[in-house]
């Protein structure tokens, strides 16, 4: 809300409607004593959803007044007698109505004690008239006769002031909500301050659980840009500048785009690295067009890569200008550089191999619109002028434009009261059908019960839509009986080779809470393994050697010992369970317990494995147990309570407890121990016709695997086809 009060104010608008607006309080009648200054808070208030796009806008103006026994109270206006009055045939608009109290942009304001509010509101003022002044007063009459206000004068552009830099100008009156970052080449000299607006992007999704730059089914898995758009004035007093460089950034004030307001071009801003996928000029100098407003846009889109459980991602910078996409650029690179305090990254992520657990950005990332070297050259000024700046967290601008091939003619009044050439090349953008670009992300693997999702965005606009990829589309890891080139990065089928290795005990703890006991987790969490494999005939030729896969734990430590599970073998179908037996180990089921179980039928299997860690105190010493339990297409196989010696002694456990008088103290694991997912033996030398494939691997830390399975009395005919192999039909479905 601005006040008039007793001076003068110049603002923009056209009368073209007057309508009185209701607003909280119906007029209540009663006797007031007469007021020493009976017009008071005298002011005017604009839609704080206003923006130069818009067809139309509209004005509102108030006062108070402290007696009802006025005959009439209301507002004059002209559009060419600076000081209206009702005798002169100026629009009058008188007010029938009174409130306690109004809104402005959004705030509830009490009228002041024995005083009530006298509105009325301008409507349909057009976009042609945005800059057209209106002359108003308010008034008071009774038997004594009519008394103004002192005049005011208000247009639409005056009404949303535009942050406007002078080089010469006084700086302690700009704009208040900038943020102003001092020119390191010119410590000492004002005159060459630089200044701009800064953004933490993650201020922009906070206490908005719904709004996440990463995928999640809130955004149909197509994830959310940073989004970046502001209109700035082209002017020829910027030609007195020095310079007149106007930048976007992100990422530690990395200049992503340059609009150089002197020369009339704008850039890409390229750092060592960067690629440029786009530019619509072959010089990569776009013209930004000619004197007056234009409208400048800068999408930063995250790619998540999923590379074999191996984060990766990739950082795309997209400008538009006046709603036409004219820079692209790469900047993974430079991104990726950057890991000290801030990043690139508009989200984190934390990979398996075959899906992404995504979370907002930990660290710095933010987003700078700045003027840079705008100082005088001459004694003449050089106005820089911005409007409707924002910055967001979606998937489409919150002010989609497009060009005007005949823009309309206006003026900017500056500050000081200057006219600036001040045309219009940008309107909203109507409705348009969205050209999809065809080059997909997956941002949700699919598995073998359900489907996933990948992403793509529009060519005209940017925006993002995703689609459906069912888990016929999902491709399981096989391999041959020889060492696989075709394999992905990090998968080897070589003898005694690991083929994946899962995250960090603490990764899973910090992802999904502490595998120790808390007050609101009395019985700790579990480390849950879970993966789909397919059993073949090709397993059970006599060349296989001693067993075919092992899996289980594995120790950073030391010197890196693992401490296998289970084994899986291929020549007969059977898994072993490593009870330890030998070296204490409890049986815990079944009774009686055999460690062998076969896996029926060949066809695609679902094994899960539970890893539960207790602690307790004996005397004043910490005494852990570990148990972990098989379950084979949803059914509990066998558990074993395993000897202490060999997850206590060789540094396996899950979390770490100490003696603090006489109560346990938890704290997590090393992040240096790893569980072994499938480690292959005796499969190298077999041939290339023995065949194994996996599909579905992931781990978990909590209480409930995360695709709990039954066991189907009937298998199901596999959802793709797998060539000469077995039939791959399946052995168990989701659990209710």
């Amino acid at each position: 809300m601005n006040f008039a009060n007793t001076r003068k104010k110049a603002v923009s608008l056209l009368l073209i409607l007057a309508m009185l607006t209701v607003l909280v309080a119906a007029l209540v009648p009663f006797v007031s004593t007469a007021d020493g200054d009976e017009i008071q808070n005298f002011g005017y208030q604009a839609p704080k959803s206003y923006s130069m796009i818009d067809a139309e806008s509209n004005l509102r103006f108030v006062f108070t007044i402290g007696k009802l026994d006025y005959t009439q109270v209301g507002f004059v206006f002209s559009k060419t007698d600076a000081t209206p009055s009702i005798e002169e045939g100026c629009a009058t608009h008188p007010a029938t109505t009174v409130y306690r109290s109004i809104t402005a942009d959004g705030e509830t304001i009490d009228a002041p004690d024995g005083r009530l509010w006298v509105a009325v509101k301008l409507t349909e003022i057009p976009r042609s008239y945005f800059d057209g002044t209106v002359y108003v007063r308010a008034f008071v009459t009774d038997g004594n006769g009519t008394r103004y206000s002192d005049p005011a004068s208000i247009s639409v552009w005056e009404a949303h002031p535009a942050i406007e830099y002078h080089s010469n100008w006084d700086y302690a009156t700009r704009n208040g909500n900038e943020y102003s970052i001092q020119n390191p080449d010119y410590k000492e000299n004002n005159d060459y301050l630089t200044f701009g607006v800064k953004e933490d992007v993650r201020k922009l999704y906070n206490d908005k659980t719904s709004v996440r730059y990463f995928p999640n089914e809130n955004n149909n898995y197509a994830g959310n840009d940073l989004l970046i758009e502001f209109s700035f004035l082209y002017n020829d007093t910027m030609s007195n500048a020095s310079d007149g460089t106007l930048t976007v950034m992100y990422i530690e004030n990395n200049n992503v785009f340059n609009i150089n307001l002197k020369t009339g071009t704008i850039s890409n801003n390229t750092r060592d690295g960067d690629v440029v996928l786009y530019k619509a000029d072959e010089s990569g100098n776009v013209s930004i067009g000619g004197y007056g407003w234009h409208r400048f846009g800068v999408r930063v889109h995250e790619k998540p890569i999923n590379n074999n459980g191996v984060e990766d991602y990739q950082i795309i910078a997209t400008a538009y200008l006046d709603g036409e996409k004219i820079l692209e650029v790469d900047k993974t690179a430079y991104a990726k550089t950057k890991t000290s305090g801030c990043t690139g990254k508009l989200y984190e992520l934390i990979p398996y191999t075959n899906r992404m657990i995504y979370d907002k950005t930990s660290k710095d990332c933010d987003a700078y619109v700045m003027i840079e070297k705008i100082y005088k050259s001459s004694a003449n000024a050089g106005y820089l002028v911005l409007q409707d700046l924002s910055f967001s967290c979606g998937q489409t601008f919150k002010q989609q434009v497009t060009k005007v091939a005949d823009p309309v003619s206006q003026t900017y009044k500056t500050s000081d009261g200057n006219t600036l050439t001040a045309k219009v090349y940008f309107a909203a953008a109507a409705a348009h059908e969205h050209v999809w670009d065809g080059e997909f992300t997956v941002t949700k693997q699919p598995t073998m019960f359900e489907d996933g999702w990948k992403a793509e965005h529009c060519s005209v606009c940017g925006a993002g839509r995703s689609v459906a990829v069912t888990p016929s589309d999902m491709v399981p890891v096989a391999f041959n009986g020889h060492d696989d080139a075709s394999a992905p990065d990090g998968w080897r089928s070589n003898v005694t080779t690991v083929i994946a290795k899962g995250l960090s005990f603490k990764f899973l703890a910090d992802d999904n809470g502490h595998f120790y006991p808390t007050d609101g987790n009395d019985q700790g969490n579990d480390l849950l393994v879970e993966f789909s494999v397919l059993w073949n005939s090709t397993l059970s030729t006599s060349s296989w050697g001693n067993h075919t896969l092992d899996l289980g734990l594995f120790s950073g430590a030391g010197s890196g010992k693992n401490q296998t599970t289970i084994y899986l073998y291929g020549k007969n179908g059977q898994l072993e369970l490593n009870d330890g037996t030998g070296e204490g180990g409890i049986i815990k089921y079944p009774d009686p317990f055999s460690n062998y179980s076969n896996v029926t039928g060949n066809g695609w299997h679902r094994i899960g494995l539970r890893y539960h860690q207790t602690a307790a105190l004996d005397g004043e010493t910490v005494v852990y147990t570990f148990t972990y339990t098989l379950y084979v297409d949803g059914v509990k196989i066998n558990e074993v309570q395993t000897a202490p010696s060999r997850f206590v002694g060789n540094n396996y456990l899950l979390y770490t407890a100490t003696n603090d008088e006489g109560k346990l103290k938890y704290s997590d694991g090393s992040s240096s121990r790893y569980f072994h997912w499938i480690q292959m033996q005796s499969f190298y030398n077999a041939g290339s016709d023995r065949c194994v494939a996996f599909a579905d691997l992931m781990m978990n830390s909590g209480h409930d695997f995360v695709q709990q399975v039954e066991k189907l009395n009937t298998p199901a005919a596999a959802p793709f086809d797998l060539g000469s192999w077995d039939p791959a039909v399946m052995y168990y479905k989701l659990a209710d």
